[in-house]
């Protein structure tokens, strides 16, 4: 069984947002640029703190039993005031969807550049578990990049509308070496610590090679953990992972020559086959239980 993730009493939505951001990212270059360059000429818009409720609406059900959840924006593990999605609340949805009796699947629609390798996994891992007990029908909308194709991957089905890129999949971490702009300062910064990659990267400090050594070390192991996860929820050789690594994105008909979606349509062609897949299994659940039946009346009768 699915096991809910509970914010905790004590959760900061400020203290919250602000760890949010340092780590590892899967997320489209491109973009993660342009929120930077908005981020400093003062653009982005800040929303207010939020601890959602368990009062909440975490998905919507439509009258065929379908439960739609959106992944919008980058992904962070936990609220960020500059919007997004939440993992931890995709999370929720899933786990109080698989439980409802009402949801007979779910679509998700996705239109995301990545995010925080933070939380990722474990939101994949979660889809996958969904998809087990229940139809879960990805819809990508415009761009399904880095840590929400990851995400999206492990689904029963993967479409996306013709203008939708895909891809991206791969792991980033950004390091600046200020140590120069500080000499020119004439400020020496000295670390105190107890072993030689305990400190690396701080402000002011010489970023050596084995810094970055180690620091590529992190990504290539999470790397291997993202791509072990798309080929295993799309099916793919290791011949098509190899052609897929480039860290490129591709357009929806491209993608899916790739292997990494399995459809080209728009939402409501996704959701009609949802429905039918529901109700594909449906009938397959009653015949064979009427098959139990049989079996069972004429095993007392023999």
């Amino acid at each position: 069984m699915l096991k809910e993730r509970l914010i905790p009493i004590s959760w900061n939505p400020t203290a919250d947002c602000a760890s949010q951001h340092f780590g590892l990212w899967c997320i489209e270059p491109r973009w993660i640029s342009d929120a930077v360059a908005a981020l400093r000429a003062g653009m982005c818009v800040v929303f207010p703190a939020k601890a959602e409720s368990s009062n909440d609406a975490f998905y919507s059900t439509t009258p065929d039993g379908i439960a739609l959840v959106r992944i919008s924006g980058q992904i962070m593990k936990g609220f960020s005031k500059f919007g997004g999605t939440n993992s931890i609340m995709v999370r929720r949805a899933l786990t109080l969807a698989a439980n409802d009796p009402a949801v007979n699947g779910m679509m998700m629609v996705i239109d995301s550049p990545g995010g925080t390798v933070a939380g990722t996994d474990d939101a994949a891992k979660t889809v996958r578990m969904f998809a087990q007990r229940k139809p879960l029908y990805v819809q990508a909308e415009d761009l399904m990049a880095s840590a929400a194709y990851w995400i999206g991957s492990q689904a029963d089905y993967v479409a996306a509308t013709q203008t939708t890129e895909v891809g991206s999949i791969g792991v980033m971490a950004v390091v600046y070496d200020t140590s120069g702009m500080y000499a020119k300062e004439g400020i020496k910064v000295h670390v105190m610590a107890t072993g030689e990659q305990k400190g690396a990267g701080v402000d002011g400090t010489e970023v050596l090679p084995k810094h970055l050594e180690a620091m590529q070390q992190r990504v290539d192991d999470v790397d291997r953990f993202f791509k072990g996860a798309v080929m295993a929820g799309m099916g793919l050789s290791q011949e098509q992972m190899a052609a897929a690594s480039s860290g490129d994105v591709w357009i929806a008909e491209r993608a899916k020559s790739m292997g990494l979606i399995d459809a080209v349509q728009d939402f409501g062609a996704t959701y009609h086959a949802l429905v039918d897949e529901v109700n594909r299994r449906k009938d397959a659940d009653a015949n064979a239980t009427q098959r139990r039946l049989r079996l069972a009346v004429a095993k007392n009768t023999a």
